[in-house]
């Protein structure tokens, strides 16, 4: 998505680092959570949750050791996280979600070691 771009481009900034854009990685709808196999697009947003998946498994491969910093929205990193908890589709949907939530995920290979979850609901004006 274009505003996952935007926000890494300036997280980029801020670290001094090259941005890096890795295709595959999908955003989803939430009916996916919900087990609607007959709403309209359902296999086509379980497709896109499939391939982020694999993909971020390729992505953990490929940077063992490294400090990465993945910028998504649309469902991916609860979808990411639950899959990696070995949870259900019906148990990951009670994850909370909340706008500007960062999450802090370490993993060992491809398996998660620990998480937490940060989130600010406040705006802060200057």
């Amino acid at each position: 998505m274009a505003r996952s771009i935007e926000t890494a481009e300036e997280i980029g900034k801020e670290l001094d680092k090259d941005t890096i854009i890795c295709r595959g990685i999908s955003e989803f709808n939430k009916f996916l959570w919900e087990k609607k196999i007959h709403k309209k697009h359902f296999w086509e947003h379980y497709k896109l949750h499939k391939i982020s998946l694999k993909r971020f498994d390729e992505i953990l491969t490929k940077n063992k050791e490294k400090v990465i910093i993945i910028v998504a929205h649309g469902n991916v990193i609860k979808g990411i996280i639950g899959n990696k908890l070995g949870l259900k589709m019906s148990q990951i949907k009670k994850f909370g979600y909340d706008n500007c939530a960062v999450t802090l995920a370490r993993f060992k290979g491809k398996k998660l070691d620990y998480i937490y979850y940060f989130n600010n609901k406040e705006v802060v004006v200057n």
